[in-house]
Parts: structure tokens; C-alpha cells; sequence
């Protein structure tokens, strides 16, 4: 029971540094073109609350190395941000992580997308095929 209670909390506390991290990272990314481009999509908390992983996706440029390279360097600030939002008397070390899930994703439905013309594509053939025969 009390591993769950734990866990409870803890997916609370991903999900409160997350609605806070975001539009705080967001005000920020404006102010730098480079940066203009990435979303917060997760975040986690290591199992003792000491290490949270933001992960970022660039929506525009995927692997955008540059600007995520520049996003590393706001950890500290973003920290202290987040420390006077949440009003918490420990506020966990940010580390930023580039979310490449999205463009596996991505990648997939591109492929779904893909399979699903072709099997119009042969099946409009087969209607074709199906009407001549059926006319002879």
C-alpha cells in the first residue's frame, strides 16, 4: 500500500512541475529564436525526487542540436523560477532531455499512412479488375 501511495504522489508532483515548467520555459523561449520552436512533452522524477528529466521536442526542426544545446544552459534559472512558483521547500536539479520518442512516432505514422494509400490504391485496382471481369 505504501509503495502506491508513493507512486500516487509522486506522478502529483510530475504533473504539478509540469503545468508549472511549461509556460514558464514557453515566456522563455520566446525571448530566443533558436528556442522559439520546442515544447515541454514529459517530465520525470527520479524515485528519491532529487533529479527531474524535462523532456523537449522541436516541433519545427527535429534534432535540433543547437537549440537544445542552449536550452541546457536555462537549467539554473529555470530552477529558481520553478522554486518561487511552487513555493516548495526543496525543488528537485532540472535535467533537459531530448524527446525522441515524438520522432519515432512520427515516423510510424508516416508508414500507417503509407500502408493505408496503398491498400486504397489496391483495392480501388481490384473494384477496377472486378467490373471488367463481370462485364465480360
Amino acid at each position: 500500500m505504501k509503495s502506491s501511495n508513493k507512486n500516487i504522489k509522486q506522478k502529483q508532483r510530475e504533473s504539478l512541475i509540469l503545468r508549472e515548467i511549461s509556460p514558464l520555459l514557453m515566456e522563455l523561449f520566446k525571448d530566443y529564436p533558436e528556442l522559439a520552436n520546442f515544447l515541454v512533452t514529459k517530465v520525470e522524477l527520479s524515485k528519491d525526487g532529487g533529479l527531474c528529466s524535462i523532456f523537449v521536442y522541436d516541433c519545427v526542426t527535429p534534432n535540433n542540436q543547437k537549440g537544445f544545446s542552449s536550452i541546457k544552459l536555462f537549467a539554473p534559472s529555470t530552477r529558481k523560477a520553478l522554486a518561487q512558483v511552487l513555493q516548495a521547500r526543496y525543488v528537485p536539479e532540472l535535467r533537459f532531455i531530448y524527446d525522441a520518442s515524438i520522432n519515432k512516432i512520427l515516423d510510424l505514422n508516416q508508414a500507417l499512412c503509407k500502408i493505408s494509400q496503398e491498400l486504397k490504391d489496391n483495392d480501388e485496382g481490384s473494384c477496377d479488375n472486378d467490373s471488367e471481369e463481370s462485364s465480360e
